[in-house]
């Protein structure tokens, strides 16, 4: 090699840790750097084989799409991207280069291995939706936040288009399961095909969907695929339109964070509004998101300052004799925002975390209303929420052993009831701080157990006396011999663990004997008593204690 050309290969490696060429065929013509390190081969033996098999599966197609991209514009820079690795394992790195006219158009690349964080570094693989084959909507903000920032990088735009078919829902519901799944998975198809590296479209809801795409594909003809391949699936006479609407990216001047969280609200506004919005792009989005959100963000600090809330008591009562066994406080928010629950703001407060104060706050007042009542008559047990966010936080906890030893009674009076709104971490961690209120007295119970995948995990981590049953597991052991069999087993477990139940969402005498049939201990929903300011309203079915 000519000593000038050894000199401009060092000058690379000072910005790459790979020096790549290719042909017009992404045949590699040139190697160099630390090739077996991250493929298992020295540089020599790379040469003549395809750049693509060095991309991870799911940036094949992605990374193909924009360097053909790049050969149209003469560059590429800093696009991040997954390397097929040595031993199967993937690499994170960021990959730049260039088109020299004069060696034949073929492109030249440098690859940084573990770059600086241009973008986050990318998570396991997206969760896909079993019947369409579209991603999970959750993973798709996540993973179109990244290549919308990549892709102006390769020198093009992306765009992103959401789709409503109206009527799939219903037709959806009128066939069985092979049936729906080749009603979904082509509707799937089309919008995969449609998407940036043929994999970046998500299903949302039973009607709508959305991908990202580069810009000027022609949405309605994508739009009139979509109706053709349903209706030749769906049940005959059903009427299935498609709608959409198509946004503007401004990837280059947002963050990968603000883009997901633009992404995720725009398609719950789309979906919210059957179909229409406002904005037309992100950017034009995201003030509205982001002034919404400070507006009740703001809002939960007043709340949690000024005690701007009200605490109902909801009854949680044994299935024979139908006696307050104990109550769960429940927050009522002072002027809040139609529309938007108290869960959602909650779930609002721990993703800012201002959870804690809120908790703490939410608690008082619960003591303090509680101490009233008590006053006039000795009250069952109440339950109150604490986020798993505060629970596993060390100054949290110790702040909340100070206010429960200010009371001696406490311990025969209250209850702690740990919610999953947010997904408790560290479990170990947790289980003693749980501990410790035990030790104390306190009973503790795990809120929305069987909701998600963790639930079994969470049971076998922390020691607990009571869980709660999710209210969907409760109304599918009603809906059938399966969900009843599901309820029944995990009743029996907890029973073999020597921890109480209850079943949420008891609506009626039909779904508490089914409960009841499936060995849950006690039961909370109107049948039992709609939430009430005083709690004395449900005095005749106070049980002894």
């Amino acid at each position: 090699m000519p000593a000038d050309k050894l000199r401009y290969v060092a000058l690379a490696f000072c910005r790459a840790d790979i020096l790549l060429e290719i042909d017009a065929t992404n045949t590699l013509l040139f190697a160099a750097g630390t090739t077996s390190v991250c493929f298992g081969k020295p540089a020599n033996e790379l040469l003549g084989t395809s750049l693509i098999d060095l991309i991870a599966p799911r940036d094949r197609g992605m990374f193909t799409d924009m360097l053909s991209l790049a050969r149209t514009k003469g560059r590429i820079d800093d696009v991040v991207i997954m390397l097929h690795g040595a031993d199967g394992r993937e690499l994170q790195a960021a990959v730049s280069g260039y088109r020299v006219p004069e060696y034949g158009d073929n492109f030249y690349l440098g690859v940084k291995i573990r770059p600086m964080p241009i973008s986050p570094l990318r998570k396991d693989p997206p969760a896909i939706d079993g019947e369409s084959g579209l991603i999970d909507h959750k993973s798709f903000t996540e993973l179109a936040a990244d290549r919308i920032i990549d892709y102006p990088r390769a020198g093009g735009e992306a765009q992103v288009t959401l789709v409503k078919v109206n009527g799939l829902g219903r037709a959806v519901d009128q066939l069985d399961e092979p049936s729906r799944k080749k009603l979904l998975s082509s509707v799937g198809a089309i919008l995969n095909a449609a998407s940036l590296g043929g994999n970046l479209a998500a299903r949302v809801d039973a009607e709508s969907f959305t991908y990202v795409h580069t810009k000027g594909i022609d949405t309605e003809s994508i739009n009139r695929k979509i109706e053709e391949a349903a209706e030749k699936n769906a049940p005959e006479g059903t009427d299935l339109t498609a709608m959409s609407v198509t946004l503007d990216t401004g990837g280059q001047e947002m963050t990968n964070d603000l883009i997901a969280k633009a992404l995720a609200h725009t398609v719950q506004q789309f979906c919210k509004s059957d179909g229409a919005l406002k904005a037309t792009s992100l950017t034009e989005a995201l003030p509205s998101m982001m002034s919404d959100t400070f507006d009740k963000i703001a809002y939960v600090k007043m709340v949690t300052k000024k005690h701007h809330f009200d605490v109902v008591f909801m009854p949680i009562s044994d299935f024979r004799e139908e006696k307050v066994h104990h109550f769960e406080a429940l927050t009522r928010f002072r002027d809040a925002v139609a529309g938007v629950s108290p869960y959602h703001l909650i779930s609002l407060a721990e993703e800012v975390d201002i959870i804690r104060d809120l908790d703490m706050a939410i608690i008082m007042k619960a003591i303090q209303v509680m101490g009233e009542f008590s006053k006039k008559t000795k009250l069952p047990p109440v339950a109150v929420n604490v986020s798993g966010a505060s629970i596993a936080h060390f100054g949290f906890v110790n702040k909340l052993h100070q206010l429960l030893a200010t009371d001696l009674t406490l311990p025969n009076r209250l209850m702690l009831e740990i919610t999953e709104s947010a997904k408790i971490d560290r479990l170990a961690e947790v289980n003693r701080a749980i501990q410790t209120f035990r030790k104390k007295g306190f009973q503790v119970c795990i809120d929305d157990f069987g909701a998600g995948s963790a639930s079994i995990e969470y049971l076998h981590m922390l020691d607990v006396d009571i869980v709660k049953f999710d209210g969907p597991v409760v109304k599918r052991a009603v809906a059938s011999t399966k969900g009843s069999d599901l309820l029944a087993s995990m009743a029996r477990m907890c029973r073999d663990l020597k921890v109480e139940t209850v079943a949420e969402m008891i609506e009626d005498k039909k779904v508490a004997q089914r409960a009841q049939a499936c060995g849950v201990d006690l039961g909370q929903g109107y049948y039992f008593g709609k939430p009430n300011p005083n709690p004395l309203t449900f005095a005749s079915k106070f049980a002894a204690h």
